[in-house]
C-alpha cells in the first residue's frame, strides 16, 4: 500500500503544477496550445491513475475486512492528506476517516471511534461552504453531529485511560461551535458551547488529570475562534457581544508569540487586524485608526509570498479595507477611492501569479469574501468581472468566453429561422420585432452567457480539484455555483436575465433533472436565454479538446446527437432544432474550433503577462 500512497501523493503534486502552468515567452499560438493540451492530457492520465488507486484500497472496502495493518496504512495516508489550512486532499482524507469510523464502530473500539469522529468532523469542517445572506450552510449539520458524538464521551472521561483519546474528546467538545451558523441568531448557542468547553479547558481538575495535554493551546484556540467573530460584528451592534469578542481578540493578541504555530491558523498580521477591528466595534478606537492600521499592513505586503501569512496580507487585508472604507461617509469614501483601486489591482496580479497553493481552504474563503465585497462596492469590478475570474481560475474564464460565443451564434440563428421562440426577450412582442432587433438580442444573450459561471469563483477549492473524481459531497458543493452566481450578479447590478441564466443553466428544460431544484420558476422572458446557454454550456464542456481533462472529449457531431436525445427533457427543443441544418452544424463546428483556440491563447498569454513568465513546465 505504501507504494500506492506515494504514487498518489506524487500525482496530486504534479497535477497542481500542471493546472497552473507557466510557458516560455515567445511561443507561437500553435506551440502554446500544444503545451496546454499536453498538460491537460497528462492531468487526465494522472486522474485515471489516482481513481484506480482509490478504487483499489479505499472505495467499496468492507469494514469487516479491514485489518490492523490496513488501519495503520490508511491512517498514515490520511495524516499526509489532511493538514488543516493547507491540506492536500480533504475529500480523500474524509473518506478514509469515514471508513475507519465504520471499522471502529463494528469492532466496538471506543478509543478508535472517538478519534475517527474527531477526524470526520474536522475534515468536513474544511469542506463546508457557507453564505450568511443566502442562508446557505452546507455540511454544518454533519460537522456538528460528528463533534457532538465524540464530545458525549466527556461523561466517561475518567474511565478512558488513553491521554490521546482524552485529547480528542476535549478537542471535539471545543469544536462543536464549528457546526453553527456564524450569524446573530446563533450567538446564544455559541456562548453556551463556548462556556461549556472553556469550563473543561480551564478546569484545574482536568489539567491535573492530564498535565501533558496542550491546555494552553486549547484555550488559545477557543479565543482565536471567538476573536474570528469580529467579521460577524460588522452586521451587529450588540455591545455585549462586542466586549466578548474584544476579550478574546485581546487574549490572542497578548499570547500570539507563544502560540504562533497553533494549527497554523492565525498569523501575527491576522491577529493584529482582529484586535484592532474588535477594539473598533467595541468603541475603543475610531474607524480612521482602524483604516490606518489596515493600510499600514497593506504597505508591508510581500507580493511574492504565497504562504498563509502572504494570503492574509495580500488577500485578507484588501477585503478589510474594502469593507471598512465602505463605512465612511460618502464624501470621505471618495477620498480613498484611488488608493482602494490600487489595492485591488495588486490583488488581481497576486492571484494571477499564484501557482499551486497549499492553502486552498484559506484561498477559497478569502476569494469568496473579496469577490462579494467588490461586487457590492466597486464599479470597476462590475465592469471587469471576467478579468477577475481569469485571475482566480483560468479554465472558467476560457469556458465563459466560449459559451458566450456559442450562445451568441445560436441566438442569432434563432432570430433568422425561429424568431417566434424569442418573443418576450427584451420585451419584444412579435416575430418582426425579433428580426428587427436581432443584433441586440444576440448581444444580450452573449453577455448573459458570459457570466453564467460567476458562482464558481466562490467555490475554488472544489472547482480547482483536478487530481481525482469528485466525491458526492464535493459535487454537492459545486451544485451551489448557480445560486452563488445569481447572487453575485445581483450584487453587481446585473439585469434579471443574467441572474436567471446563472441560476437555471444546469436545470433541465422540463424541470425533471439538474439543479437547483428548489427555486421559483424561471420567468417566461428569460427562459429562451436559459435554453440557449444550457445548450452552449454542454457543447463547450463536452468538446473542449485543449484544456479539459476530467472527461473523454467528444466530437461535435456526438454532442449534437446527445442534444437531440435530450430535446424536450434536458434541452430546449427550439434550440436543438437549429442543428437540423447540416450546413449550420459545420459552421458552428469550425467556428467553435477557431474561437476556442483564440480564447485559450488570449487567456494564457494574459496570465503570463501578469505573472511574468519565468519558465516552462
Amino acid at each position: 500500500m505504501q507504494e500506492l500512497i506515494e504514487r498518489y501523493l506524487a500525482n496530486v503534486a504534479r497535477c497542481a503544477v500542471l493546472n497552473r502552468p507557466t510557458f516560455e515567452p515567445g511561443l507561437s499560438d500553435s506551440e502554446l496550445l500544444e503545451g496546454i493540451q499536453r498538460n491537460a492530457q497528462e492531468v487526465h492520465e494522472l486522474i485515471l491513475q489516482n481513481n484506480e488507486i482509490l478504487d483499489q484500497f479505499l472505495l467499496g472496502r468492507n469494514p469487516a475486512e479491514i485489518t490492523d495493518e490496513d488501519i495503520r496504512d490508511l491512517s498514515t495516508f490520511a495524516d499526509r492528506l489532511f493538514l488543516y489550512n493547507h491540506s492536500i486532499d480533504d475529500g480523500t482524507a474524509y473518506r478514509i476517516h469515514r471508513l475507519l469510523l465504520d471499522v471502529a464502530t463494528l469492532r466496538g473500539d471506543r478509543d478508535m471511534r472517538i478519534r475517527e469522529l474527531y477526524y470526520v468532523g474536522i475534515t468536513l469542517q474544511y469542506m463546508k461552504i457557507s453564505c450568511n445572506d443566502l442562508n446557505l450552510f452546507a455540511l454544518l449539520g454533519e460537522v456538528r453531529a460528528a463533534f457532538d458524538a465524540a464530545a458525549e464521551y466527556m461523561a466517561v472521561y475518567e474511565e478512558i485511560e488513553s491521554e490521546q483519546t482524552r485529547s480528542f474528546i476535549v478537542r471535539s467538545l471545543a469544536n462543536r461551535k464549528l457546526g453553527l451558523e456564524r450569524t446573530n441568531k446563533s450567538w446564544d448557542e455559541y456562548d453556551k458551547l463556548f462556556t461549556e468547553a472553556m469550563d473543561v479547558i480551564t478546569s484545574p481538575k482536568y489539567r491535573a488529570m492530564n498535565p501533558n495535554l496542550p491546555w494552553d493551546a486549547f484555550e488559545y484556540s477557543m479565543h482565536a475562534d471567538r476573536a474570528g467573530l469580529t467579521d460577524a460584528m460588522r452586521f451587529s451592534d450588540d455591545p455585549l457581544r462586542a466586549q466578548q469578542v474584544l476579550a478574546s481578540a485581546r487574549y490572542i493578541y497578548e499570547h500570539t508569540e507563544e502560540h504562533e504555530r497553533n494549527n497554523n491558523r492565525f498569523t501575527s498580521s491576522r491577529v493584529s487586524y482582529l484586535y484592532a477591528a474588535a477594539r473598533y466595534h467595541a468603541g475603543e478606537i475610531t474607524l480612521h485608526a482602524l483604516l490606518s492600521m489596515l493600510f499600514e499592513l497593506y504597505e508591508h505586503a510581500d507580493w511574492s509570498d504565497y504562504s498563509d501569512k502572504g494570503l492574509v496580507f495580500n488577500v485578507n487585508v484588501p477585503c478589510y479595507i474594502q469593507y471598512y472604507t465602505g463605512r465612511l461617509p460618502r464624501e470621505e469614501r471618495a477620498m480613498w477611492r484611488t488608493k482602494r483601486r490600487e489595492v485591488f489591482s495588486k490583488v488581481s496580479e497576486y492571484l494571477a501569479r499564484m501557482n499551486a497553493s497549499e492553502y486552498m481552504f484559506l484561498l477559497n474563503n478569502n476569494v469568496q469574501e473579496i469577490v462579494a465585497l467588490r461586487a457590492q462596492g466597486d464599479r470597476s469590478f462590475r465592469e471587469h468581472k471576467l478579468e477577475y475570474i481569469l485571475s482566480c481560475h483560468r479554465p472558467t474564464y476560457v469556458h465563459s468566453h466560449v459559451v458566450a460565443w456559442l450562445a451568441g451564434q445560436l441566438a442569432w440563428r434563432m432570430t433568422e429561422v425561429s424568431p417566434s421562440a424569442l418573443i418576450g426577450v427584451l420585451g419584444v412582442k412579435n416575430e418582426d420585432g425579433v428580426r428587427a432587433r436581432a443584433q441586440e438580442i444576440a448581444q444580450h444573450v452573449y453577455e448573459c452567457a458570459l457570466y453564467h459561471d460567476m458562482g464558481k469563483n466562490m467555490l475554488l477549492s472544489a472547482v480547482s480539484l483536478y487530481h481525482r473524481r469528485l466525491i458526492d459531497l464535493e459535487f454537492g458543493n459545486i451544485k451551489w455555483h448557480p445560486i452563488f452566481g445569481a447572487r453575485l450578479l445581483r450584487m453587481c447590478g446585473a439585469g434579471k436575465d443574467a441572474q436567471q441564466v446563472a441560476l437555471y443553466h444546469h436545470l433541465f428544460y422540463d424541470g425533471t433533472g439538474g439543479y437547483p431544484q428548489d427555486c421559483e420558476p424561471c420567468s417566461a422572458s428569460a427562459r429562451p436565454l436559459v435554453g440557449i446557454v444550457s445548450v452552449a454550456d454542454s457543447l463547450d464542456a463536452g468538446t473542449d479538446n485543449i484544456g479539459r481533462c476530467y472527461a473523454a472529449v467528444k466530437t461535435f457531431e456526438t454532442l449534437v446527437g446527445e442534444l437531440r436525445a435530450g430535446s424536450g427533457t434536458r434541452y430546449d427543443p427550439a434550440v436543438v432544432a437549429l442543428f437540423d441544418d447540416e450546413s449550420f452544424i459545420a459552421r458552428m463546428r469550425d467556428g467553435l474550433t477557431a474561437t476556442r483556440r483564440e480564447i485559450y491563447c488570449h487567456a494564457y498569454r494574459s496570465s503570463e503577462e501578469a505573472a511574468g513568465a519565468d519558465g516552462v513546465l
